[in-house]
């Protein structure tokens, strides 16, 4: 992956986390959640998890290729 190709995956992990943040603070806002509210939040933590590991794969790479 070059400097481009990973500027513009982090544009896009930072944009897809705060869709992820403003869906989770709406299912704060709400009195009771329904089964189906309950496995969005799941899946949604399952997506930053995701996103975490890629960023650490993304910032091993790009370490090992600076060490060269």
């Amino acid at each position: 992956m070059d400097l481009v190709d990973v500027t513009h995956r982090l544009v896009g992990l930072r944009q897809e986390i705060r869709d992820l943040q403003d869906m989770n603070s709406q299912y704060q806002d709400r009195d009771s959640h329904t089964q189906t509210d309950k496995s969005a939040l799941e899946q949604r933590r399952l997506r930053l998890v995701q996103i975490k590991d890629e960023l650490a794969d993304m910032k091993r790479r790009q370490a090992r290729h600076w060490k060269g």
